[in-house]
């Protein structure tokens, strides 16, 4: 059933990704909002904070702008699990993540975004030209809000928009694009930008050097992966730097500000032959795996008339394996193409596109090899699809037995990056259960697997099973499942599992989420992966989105002081973004597709020529930073206490001033 209510955005859009609960959030974010729940939230859950990063574009004023599941600023959502006397209540919060690009596009006119898109670098029909311009606008963006007028000097150009993760005091966001950004918990405001020493609005001073060192070009070695590692053990922040030049690949590992160990600081890792898009990487308590596959990404290959961005299935993946404090001992493993982002491998080696969970093992030897070792296995674990895998926060990097990851029955992740693909099934599978059958049975490499069943299959089987799926209710939609450990827990899997979701009948006939669209965060029993132990209602929806982490009740608590970043005043002009803006006003000027050379010089001479115009100087704003210091000792952020809204769920909405949960039922759900 429909609800009555207006739409985010007046038409349909003929992009998927600001389509229904892909679209981004268009009303403004809330500080910790009281939320309505079903069922008992667990005990162990007290004092923690659930939060997840995604990415939420901001709606610029030309509706044929492109827009990719990975384009737009950070946005953070968040539940944090207060005791309330003798009961929890939750708080929904949502905040964007003040980036430089973030706040130069609000305190400016532009009309199109900051950043170009991934879209455009992975489209085949986008001319060596149209790739060009799309870049250079952004340089020249860049260059200009240096200078007097702008609102927002850009000195970083990431998002921040991927992943969420704890060290040493820090809530980070990150993004390839750049360095960490440090944000509140539980308030989940911005401080500031990361360098692996302190964070921007941090009183602390430090004379460690931090991300690429001291050098000129620091603030492009500052550009870490999207997914560092924090190693369990010692506490370190683990990264490396991808980069265009020679040796390609830079690797660091921070300490803890009071460890008294030295960091590593850009390391180069030896045996990479040309730039590659290196999204990820693994590491364990003594070893670090460095996923070096073809894709490429390379601007020369413009020259080619090919995308800066593109998979090569005639080139080897390889894996470079060395001791975590080694990387000169670096060790290369060849294997046939894959990719980190779910590409499917050429049709000799592989059945159908991919996007699996699969076992590799590597025999490393301390003696340095003349040739690169062959990998001993290769193969996947199971023939479902699996996206966002994690395995529980007191197994990461040692022998996991469990591995939580969510599937789609309908389609598949497609070789397109980021594909709208929505998640219908949470995962819970038993890598050890499966390797030990491998290893037995000893499956193809490459597009053989242990586990040759189906979805439907597997949701047909009866316990015990290796794998175990939470299929979602219909019309429902999950996002990336986090298991939470027990405060005390007697297995490997006694604890639950944490994701949004999203009732799709609350989109209209057009496609489109109401504004009065809700989403929900359920905890499910990670041991059975069947009961639903609580639902929580939240006061707007949760855009469909990335990598979420768990904070603990220590970490919410344990904080470096800090003063939040403040965000420019929106409509702030300067000559600058006029300028900008008058320039993104000539139609087309950044999307040609079949323009002659005549056309081209007309469209430049027509640039220039606004250009010229608007050299008009307006005042500039404070960007500083506010004087608000927040002290280690405060449990969270004092916030409002805002009357408990009533939350319009489909035919249950309570009514104002009624208790803030519905009921106690353990178990609320067996499905």
């Amino acid at each position: 059933m429909h609800r009555e209510g207006k739409r985010e955005g007046r038409t349909k859009s003929a992009n998927q990704y600001l389509a229904g609960n892909f679209a981004p959030i268009q009303k403004k974010t809330l500080p910790l909002t009281p939320c309505f729940y079903e069922g008992e939230i667990p005990a162990d859950l007290a004092g923690g904070q659930y939060v997840r990063n995604g990415s939420n574009p901001l709606i610029t004023k030309d509706e044929n702008t492109r827009v990719h599941w990975f384009d737009g600023v950070g946005m953070l959502s968040g539940v944090l699990f207060p005791e309330k006397g003798s009961e929890i209540q939750p708080e929904f919060v949502n905040q964007y993540l003040v980036t430089d690009i973030f706040s130069y596009a609000k305190g400016s006119a532009l009309s199109k975004p900051f950043l170009f898109s991934i879209s455009i670098l992975i489209d085949p029909l986008a001319s060596v030209l149209s790739i060009a311009l799309h870049i250079l606008r952004t340089v020249i963006l860049t260059i200009l809000s240096q200078l007097p007028g702008s609102p927002t000097p850009v000195k970083k150009t990431s998002a921040a928009n991927t992943v969420v993760l704890y060290h040493d005091g820090c809530a980070l966001a990150t993004c390839e694009s750049g360095p960490p950004l440090r944000f509140a918990l539980p308030s989940l405001q911005t401080i500031g930008w990361f360098d692996g020493r302190r964070a921007e609005g941090e009183p602390e001073k430090s004379e460690r050097e931090g991300f690429g060192g001291n050098e000129m070009m620091t603030f492009v070695k500052q550009c870490t992966t999207a997914h560092p590692r924090t190693h369990s053990v010692t506490g370190e922040l683990i990264a490396f730097h991808a980069s265009l030049v020679r040796p390609f690949v830079h690797y660091f590992i921070i300490t803890k500000a009071k460890s008294g160990r030295q960091p590593l600081l850009t390391a180069p890792v030896p045996g990479m032959t040309s730039p590659k898009m290196m999204h990820d990487f693994g590491v364990s308590r003594g070893y670090t795996v460095i996923i070096d596959m073809p894709l490429c990404f390379n601007p020369l290959n413009l020259l080619k008339g090919s995308p800066v961005l593109s998979f090569e299935s005639s080139r080897k993946s390889k894996f470079g394996v060395f001791p975590l404090y080694q990387p000169e001992a670096v060790q290369w493993y060849e294997n046939n193409p894959c990719s980190p982002e779910g590409k499917p491998v050429p049709p000799k080696y592989a059945e159908e596109q991919q996007c699996r969970l699969c076992y590799y093992s590597f025999p490393f030897s301390p003696v340095s090899h003349a040739q690169p070792p062959g990998t001993k296995n290769q193969w996947a674990l199971s023939a479902i699809e699996l996206e966002f895998p994690n395995v529980s926060p007191l197994s990461v990097m040692s022998e996991a037995q469990y591995v939580y990851g969510c599937s789609a029955r309908s389609v598949c992740y497609s070789v397109e990056l980021g594909k709208a693909a929505r998640i219908e099934n949470l995962a819970k599978i038993n890598a050890i259960d499966l390797i030990q059958r491998g290893l037995e049975t000893q499956p193809q490499p490459i597009k053989g697997c242990v586990d040759k069943r189906s979805i439907q299959e597997i949701l047909k089987s009866s316990d015990p099973d290796p794998i175990q799926l939470f299929a979602m209710l219909k019309g429902w939609y999950a996002q990336e499942p986090r298991f939470v450990p027990r405060s005390n827990p007697i297995s490997e899997d006694d604890g639950f599992v944490l994701s949004f979701v999203f009732d799709e009948s609350q989109l209209d006939e057009r496609g489109s989420c109401r504004d009065d669209a809700i989403g929900e965060l359920w905890v499910t029993d990670a041991k059975d992966m069947r009961t639903l132990l609580a639902r929580i209602k939240l006061p707007q929806r949760v855009p469909y989105g990335f990598h979420g982490c768990w904070f603990s009740k220590d970490e919410v608590m344990a904080r470096r002081p800090y003063t939040t970043r403040k965000l420019t005043e929106e409509g702030a002009g300067s000559w600058v973004c006029v300028a900008m803006s008058k320039l993104d006003r000539i139609r087309n000027c950044t999307s040609p597709t079949n323009w002659s050379r005549r056309e081209y010089s007309v469209k430049i001479a027509s640039i220039i020529n606004n250009l010229s115009f608007v050299m008009t100087p307006f005042s500039r704003t404070n960007t500083g930073l506010n004087n608000e210091l927040v002290a280690v000792s405060r449990s969270h952020e004092s916030n409002p206490r805002a009357r408990i809204q009533t939350m319009r769920d489909t035919g249950n909405d309570p009514a104002p001033g009624t208790q803030s949960h519905i009921g106690n039922t353990q178990g609320l759900v067996k499905i």
